[in-house]
């Protein structure tokens, strides 16, 4: 016999508030890289094209949320475009 488990409200809820937690931690997780790049001044074994190609498509994640009305993915994404394009800068003045 197979258990359905059925999201309750509160269930939701909690799900919803931990998804805008992790939508601006997770982009936060980066951030030792950048300041590693800004303070030692260094790009070597950085690859602009890789950080080019995830700025370019957290863009087209962050419109389809914006898009779709999903918030917590639109936070996410937001955060994650100002991270990305921190990464393409220091890259573009330290290589």
């Amino acid at each position: 016999m197979i258990h359905r488990y059925v999201i309750t409200k509160k269930d939701k809820r909690f799900i919803d508030k931990a998804a805008y937690v992790v939508g601006v931690l997770f982009p936060l997780s980066t951030l030792p890289q950048v300041n590693q790049l800004y303070t030692s001044h260094d790009a070597s074994g950085l690859s602009l094209i890789t950080w080019i190609m995830y700025t370019l498509l957290t863009g087209l994640f962050l419109i389809y949320a914006l898009v779709d009305n999903i918030k917590p993915l639109a936070l996410t994404q937001f955060v994650w475009l100002f991270v990305d394009a921190a990464m393409v800068v220091g890259i573009l003045m330290y290589q």
